[in-house]
């Protein structure tokens, strides 16, 4: 333990004097302040709270054991908005009154920063709420936002819908009683689309980024990257030449302010798709990797990794690298991980082996590091419950009147008692977590699969020559014994139990069921 805690150090040393593409080495949590933690007891999570849990993510002292040792937040919307989930922007410049002041949120950059966590923003610039001013103005014809939507006198032909598939054209575009004129919104009717061929929108949301990045914010999650610029209806709603344009053009801007502000786009389709938003090296830096989050949870469920080790081969024929994509089991738009596998935390425990030690930067929604599950329904509001800190009155994250019911918060299903078990969920994130820093090998792009001769057990190394990393998991409950030639008679480090040492033999690797080896050459 001691050795991986010199090395997470050294790591972390290297890293602020290198933060050259910091997020090429980061783990990700991503955060809905209205869950997280209440500081004011009006039953709302808020940034005082997240102040408050900010030793939790990361303390800034590797020594430490309390904390997870995540690298970087991303905040779901935080601007004024009238809704709970805040992806319908009304004033760019305001955090959510309901969230804090502007002075508590600086003071959360700067203690996030203390400790050595990066932060980026949900920039959800698709559309905008239509109670925002600019919508406003722009349906009274109120210039300069006249243009600043995307109007039409009739509903325009051509095969319009919803670009992800299902809908007509009147499902998209809606009509307003003010102007008398249909205007395009292909989520609802209340966030209409921002019309991003008129230049003066783009000089908008310049600003808007500028004055985040010279506040101190590292980096921005575009919600909905597919969508911004529509070239005619069916094919032409999504992934648009001109959209690819103003994405690499939006993110040389954002580089000029700060070489090391950080794009991450959500574009939830193949990666066929996805690896355009590549562009080169010159587009987004990242996009997350909705392919292989199933593949992951397909293995672990399935006893079946096939369709993890086709991705990946997939991948190969694409234009952007293993590091371009961003790997994770669920977010705020999915059901919960913990569902998904069926509430087994064998299962989770697997799961979240293969996700931080896949190439790519992973990214945790939270809760998940404690099996944070939700109730029955298909309400998004259940996928965003309260965060359960401890199994006392609503989930230890309120002592007011919680804005949503708390998911089943009783031991085992909470942060208090899983840091005191050291087998728990929350435990192994941890030390995935140190493994990982500790190992560059696991952060970088370099991967080969192995045929373990089972397709229950998936096996793989990371990195090459003499640094190596192997992995190997068994998703099924029996006992594995893989043979691997080429580990036969070498002296063999297991990371995840401090470096312990063995000679393997007869070149086979032992695996119990449902669990994993993490392992190294090291002579």
């Amino acid at each position: 333990m001691k050795r991986l805690i010199l090395v997470v150090m050294f790591a972390l040393l290297a890293n602020s004097l290198f933060p050259k593409e910091w997020w090429k080495n980061a783990v990700f949590y991503e955060i809905f302040i209205r869950s997280f933690y209440d500081s004011d007891e009006d039953g709302k999570g808020d940034v005082k709270g997240m102040i408050e849990k900010l030793d939790y993510l990361n303390d800034g002292n590797p020594k430490t054991m309390s904390d997870l040792g995540i690298d970087a937040v991303w905040l779901m919307p935080a601007f004024e908005s009238p809704s709970y989930h805040g992806y319908d922007t009304v004033d760019y410049y305001k955090i959510d009154k309901e969230y804090g002041t502007e002075a508590d949120f600086d003071l959360f950059i700067k203690e996030a920063h203390k400790r050595g966590i990066k932060i980026i923003l949900d920039l959800v610039i698709n559309h905008t709420s239509a109670n925002n001013p600019w919508f406003v103005k722009s349906a009274m014809k109120e210039d300069p936002y006249t243009d600043y939507y995307v109007w039409s006198q009739t509903i325009p032909e051509g095969p319009w819908g919803k670009p992800w598939g299902g809908g007509g054209a009147n499902t998209v575009w809606s009509f307003s009683n003010v102007r008398k004129e249909y205007y395009y919104s292909i989520f609802w009717s209340g966030m209409p689309d921002l019309n991003y061929k008129n230049k003066a929108v783009t000089q908008e949301i310049y600003k808007i980024a500028e004055y985040w990045i010279k506040k101190g914010i590292d980096g921005f999650r575009l919600d909905a990257a597919r969508y911004l610029i529509e070239e005619g209806g069916g094919p032409g709603q999504s992934d648009s030449p001109a959209t690819l344009k103003w994405w690499r053009d939006f993110n040389a801007f954002c580089k000029k302010i700060n070489p090391n502000t950080m794009l991450v786009g959500e574009t939830w389709e193949a990666n066929t798709i996805v690896s355009k938003y590549y562009d080169g090296g010159k587009g987004l830096d990242l996009c997350f990797d909705f392919a292989l989050s199933s593949g992951i949870l397909a293995f672990v469920n399935g006893k079946n990794s096939v369709k993890v080790t086709e991705i990946f081969a997939q991948k190969k024929t694409l234009p952007a690298p293993n590091g371009f994509y961003a790997p994770f089991l669920s977010n705020h738009d999915q059901f919960r991980a913990m569902n998904m596998l069926g509430n087994d935390f064998n299962k989770a425990k697997l799961a979240a082996v293969v996700l931080l030690t896949m190439p790519g930067t992973p990214f945790l929604y939270y809760g998940e590091e404690v099996g944070l599950f939700q109730n029955s329904g298909k309400q998004d509001e259940l996928k965003r419950t309260p965060m359960p800190w401890t199994s006392g009155a609503n989930a230890g994250f309120t002592s007011g009147n919680p804005w949503a019911p708390p998911a089943p918060y009783a031991d085992p299903y909470n942060v208090s008692a899983q840091q005191k078990d050291p087998d728990s969920l929350w435990n192994l994130y941890r030390m995935l977590l140190a493994v990982r820093k500790a190992y560059p090998e696991l952060a970088g792009e370099d991967v080969e699969f192995i045929d373990t001769g089972d397709k229950a057990v998936l096996g793989y190394t990371r990195g090459k020559g003499k640094n190596k990393v192997f992995v190997f998991v068994n998703a099924s409950d029996t006992d594995k014994n893989i043979s691997i030639p080429e580990l036969n008679g070498k002296l063999i480090g297991f990371l995840m139990t401090g470096g312990q040492e063995q000679y393997a033999k007869d070149a086979k690797v032992y695996v119990k069921g449902y669990s994993f080896q993490i392992m190294k050459i090291k002579k």
